[in-house]
């Protein structure tokens, strides 16, 4: 590598003027002799003509010159000597061979040099040979270009031997005292052999590998690692040449010092073994005295022919090759065209940017004039640039580079894959595309940026800006005058179809707003069905509660009568079991009602720990039954917060036992309950996780649904998770299910350490009243709509010696307080003509005091509460038990002087 950075401005310069006066290699007259007559048979076997004529340097030179010239094949050049012949025609052939026996080798070399050609091209055969070898060994599939770029891999010290003889004396003189020819060549001529063939090579248009090789094959392995690009071929004929060398080494004269090592790691970068190193070179000793015979010359080879012949021979054949040529020339207009004519057919097709991109790089990978390209667009929305890039050897792919919020390139480890020629062709997109010049008002060719040619991709009616860059297989390449017009009618095609596509997804855009507009709206209109539903459903219930309870409370009260009554054991215990299934109907309704209207929490500060720790306690035998352990996993530094905690217990006593029904039949049941502060959010977390049956998505959606439950009949009501959902939203908290079939359930409860102040209940006034001394039978007012009702309390009443009257509304029993002095009122709430409420109201009105105990199967929380606030001693759900309200209105009756002499 060191050696080609001193390459300077007049190595090149002198590398020119060698060039100018090389006309055509020579060749061995022999070698065209046999070649041409055997083209002249009717069935040519192209293979063993190849044969013959890759004995000639010069001769296949010029053929895969032609042939590489004429192709359109940029990316994958003609490397096959076969190939090249079947491609450049017999015809052409012909001329080729013709024009070389016209040139003769002995009139442009002196005779005193013939040995040295003749050293030159027998390395230069072995070299050939050893490679097509080693590649049939470890690449078989190039062993045919492997012996061609062997074989023409010296091909400069022949430019040397021709363009200056006199000269080259002076580098075989100085090679004794130097360690190659390549310090010889370049203290005479500033140039080695190297860069004159790869000139030479680039000259005549030969593939980039024959280039390559001649550039390079005197490198070591550790240089070739520092190039951008290695092929296997050059490693190939980089051993060729060190075991020609080896093979050579006393003909040629030459000091060459490749050492053992080299060759050995050449061998196992390649894969080949030791044992198949000797084989290669035994076959070498059967494959060349074969091929060497092609280089032998006849003495009388000159007086053959005369100069005249030749130089008509010449001229013709400079006239065919003409031919030739100008009808590539058509052919590759009319390939130009062909590709303008795909592009405007298959964009128009294209649905979306990303459709053409592709149609654009499809059809560029099918015209190989250019080896790569990029064609992208500034998509301001998300801040991108969009588009599809393509090579020859490649093919193609979407790209995306995103952008900062100034435009430039953002560089993550995903364009890690991006080439550094690509790295500065984005970063400097916002001084071409913002210039939103069109290519037909351009008088210069396109922009040129590194190897790309840049044509600007623009649109005046939509924000569209892009580019579709170009890079040319040719280094040569340039735009001529008919090519840029034909160029901006492709520019003008994608632009056209670009246009369109944007339009047609603005619209599909708007129409998809709109679709989710009206979706939107739809599912706005069925949730407020839905709470409208729910909100009548919970009005029904409450109704529906209300009528259950009184009868219900009849019933629960006569049973409770019968109860107490009743002397046999067996007939209490079946009164016994009537009384608790009526509790259990009162506790489903108390629910319903809860859930229909839900009581606002009762707030004080709570410790979450220490409430869990009493509903675990509460569980725990349920749970040591089933075998189910619990793991507790609590926060030591967990905050106190404000909430309901009969509330918060009711909420985790539900999420707990439905915990427990999920564990049933499990083995290793446990469930894991934990809780953590989230500081940055002031809220307490709770989760509650078993690893029971879980629950399906398909019932995800629907757990907090009313009444919706998946335990099996008599196991739960479903409202559990509902009151559960109503409780913790009414504390501003959240309530999260987590589940998956078969693995588990996690419950987690959300709740803020610091919620909206209620109002808190109004402190209950203690009233101090004098009663009549002279009273001493309390006499209790009986409110209620339910005759039945009225006749148990009156009975219960009469039987606790206690004097009792009823009425069925709030205006006769107002008639009544006027009229008469009541002890004691029991008052239901929900009545015809006058509420309790409103009998409440009244008698505060008036200034009289009455003791109120409300008995109801309706009232609301809401109710209740201001019932208390005006002074009512307690509020009583239907149905009741007749001990608990006896014990009740003791208290009271208690407070106003009474039992003091009835006491038993």
């Amino acid at each position: 590598m060191s050696r080609l950075k001193r390459y300077s401005e007049d190595t090149y310069r002198r590398v020119k003027s060698i060039l100018s006066r090389i006309g055509d290699l020579p060749s061995f007259p022999s070698i065209a002799i046999h070649a041409l007559s055997l083209s002249l048979e009717g069935d040519v076997d192209l293979e063993e003509l190849g044969k013959i004529i890759e004995g000639d340097v010069a001769i296949s030179m010029k053929i895969f010159r032609v042939a590489n010239n004429l192709s359109n094949l940029p990316s994958s050049k003609i490397t096959s000597l076969p190939l090249a012949i079947s491609y450049i025609g017999l015809t052409n052939l012909q001329c080729i061979l013709a024009g070389a026996l016209s040139c003769g080798i002995m009139e442009s070399i002196s005779s005193s040099f013939y040995d040295i050609q003749r050293q030159i091209w027998t390395h230069s055969l072995a070299c050939g040979i050893f490679s097509q070898l080693v590649a049939q060994c470890c690449y078989p599939e190039i062993h045919q270009e492997a012996f061609a770029a062997g074989l023409l891999h010296d091909v400069g010290k022949v430019v040397f031997l021709v363009a200056e003889p006199s000269s080259y004396k002076k580098v075989l003189e100085r090679l004794p005292r130097k360690n190659s020819s390549i310090d010889a060549e370049f203290s005479v001529f500033q140039v080695d052999h190297t860069l004159l063939g790869k000139r030479l090579a680039s000259q005549w248009n030969l593939p980039e590998k024959f280039q390559d090789v001649m550039s390079y094959h005197h490198l070591t392995t550790f240089s070739l690692r520092e190039l951008p690009s290695c092929g296997e071929i050059l490693l190939v004929v980089k051993l060729g040449n060190i075991l020609a060398h080896e093979f050579f080494v006393e003909d040629n004269g030459e000091i060459i010092f490749e050492e053992e090592e080299e060759a050995d790691r050449i061998r196992r970068a390649l894969g080949i073994s030791p044992q198949e190193m000797e084989s290669i070179r035994e076959k070498f000793l059967k494959s060349y005295p074969e091929k060497a015979r092609l280089f032998e010359l006849e003495a009388d080879f000159g007086q053959l022919y005369l100069s005249t012949i030749k130089r008509a021979n010449l001229k013709i054949s400079e006239l065919a090759l003409d031919i030739n040529i100008r009808r590539q020339q058509l052919k590759k207009l009319t390939e130009i065209q062909a590709l303008v004519n795909k592009i405007g057919l298959e964009v128009s097709k294209a649905s979306s940017t990303s459709d053409v991109f592709k149609v654009v790089a499809d059809a560029f990978l099918g015209y190989p004039v250019f080896r790569a390209g990029l064609i992208y667009v500034l998509d301001r929305d998300n801040w991108l640039l969009d588009g599809y890039i393509w090579h020859l050897e490649k093919g193609a792919r979407a790209i995306r580079c995103f952008l900062d919020k100034d435009g430039s390139p953002v560089w993550d480890s995903h364009s890690s894959k991006f080439s550094p020629i690509l790295k500065e062709l984005f970063s400097s997109y916002k001084d071409r595309i913002g210039l939103k010049k069109d290519i037909c008002g351009l008088k210069d060719a396109p922009l040129k940026k590194g190897p790309f040619y840049t044509l600007p991709l623009c649109c005046e009616r939509i924000p569209l800006e892009g580019e579709l860059c170009l890079a040319p297989a040719d280094v040569d390449f340039f735009f001529a005058e008919g090519e840029r017009l034909v160029f901006y009618n492709i520019v003008k095609f994608i632009v056209s179809s670009l246009e369109n596509v944007l339009l047609r997804e603005r619209l599909e855009k708007k129409t998809e707003e709109l679709t989710f507009a009206l979706w939107k709206n739809q599912q706005l209109q069925q949730r407020m069905l839905h709470t409208e539903r729910l909100a009548i459903a919970g009005q029904l219930a409450a109704g529906a509660a209300h009528e259950i309870n009184n009868p219900l409370a009849v019933i629960n009260a006569r049973a409770q009568l019968l109860h107490l009554k009743e002397k046999d054991p067996k007939k209490q215990k079946h009164l016994l079991q009537i009384t608790e299934q009526i509790d259990r109907i009162s506790n489903i309704l108390s629910r319903l009602m809860d859930f229909a209207r839900p009581a606002p929490p009762a707030l004080s500060m709570v410790d979450v720990s220490s409430l869990l720790d009493k509903v675990l306690d509460f569980v725990a035998p349920g749970l040591r039954k089933q075998g189910i352990e619990v793991i507790k996993d609590y926060d030591r530094e967990l905050p106190l917060i404000k909430a309901d905690p009969s509330q918060l217990e009711q909420v985790f006593l539900n999420l707990l036992i439905n915990a427990q029904h999920a564990l049933e039949g499990r083995e290793k049941a446990r469930i894991r309950v934990s809780t953590r502060h989230h500081k940055s959010q002031n809220k307490v977390i709770v989760e509650i996780e078993d690893n029971g049956c879980g629950i399906s998505s398909r019932h995800l959606k629907t757990i907090f649904d009313p009444f919706f439950t998946t335990k099996p009949p008599g196991k739960g009501t479903g409202l559990g998770l509902s009151i559960s959902n109503s409780i913790v939203e009414n504390h501003y908290g959240r309530l999260e299910i987590k589940s998956k079939e078969g693995e588990g359930t996690k419950a987690i409860i959300t709740l803020p350490i610091n919620i909206e102040e209620l109002r808190e209940l109004d402190s209950l006034s203690s009233i101090s009243v004098q009663r009549d001394s002279f009273n001493i039978r309390p006499h209790i007012l009986i409110v209620d709509d339910e005759t039945h009702i009225q006749e148990i309390l009156m009975e219960t009443l009469e039987s606790e010696s206690m004097s009792a009257t009823a009425c069925s509304n709030g205006m006769e029993a107002l008639e009544l307080i006027e009229k008469k002095r009541f002890d004691l009122l029991l008052l239901d709430m929900k009545m015809p003509v006058l509420d309790g409420l409103s009998l409440i109201n009244a008698i505060r009105s008036r200034d009289m005091h009455i003791p109120i105990i409300v008995i109801t199967g309706m009232a609301t929380h809401e109710e209740m509460k201001e019932a208390i606030s005006k002074g009512v001693y307690k509020c009583i759900r239907k149905p009741f038990h007749i001990k608990s309200l006896l014990r009740d209105i003791r208290e009271v009756l208690s407070q106003e002087g009474f039992f003091e002499e009835y006491e038993v």
